[in-house]
């Protein structure tokens, strides 16, 4: 038997609300298995939103992903490989910042 997961074991395992793994169901993200009106989740929807939420915390907002997840190629992945080298240079700068910012009150 495949193992399934409820929206509380789901947020449980993966360290978000349930509020949380319900706004991305909402939003397309997540497409859960229905048994009546009871979400259930699956071991691929684990690893998706495990994905979802290493995007969110490298700045990608949900619409983005979900571009992401609807239109999967390898513009796409371009894509989304340049956005990671903007952040990266944006975090790079605020850095140097708040080291100058630092020095100077030093």
């Amino acid at each position: 038997m495949n193992e399934v997961y409820s929206v509380s074991e789901l947020a449980e395992l993966t360290k978000v609300t349930q509020r949380a793994v319900r706004l991305y169901v909402e939003r397309g993200l997540l497409a859960p298995l229905r048994a009546g009106s009871t979400l259930c989740f699956t071991p691929a929807d684990v690893e998706a939103l495990k994905s979802i939420l290493r995007a969110k915390r490298l700045g990608f907002s949900l619409e983005e992903i979900k571009s992401r997840q609807d239109n999967p190629s390898p513009t796409t992945a371009n894509d989304w490989a340049a956005r990671v080298r903007q952040i990266q240079e944006d975090v790079e700068h605020e850095l140097a910042d708040l080291n100058r910012h630092q020095k100077h009150r030093s």
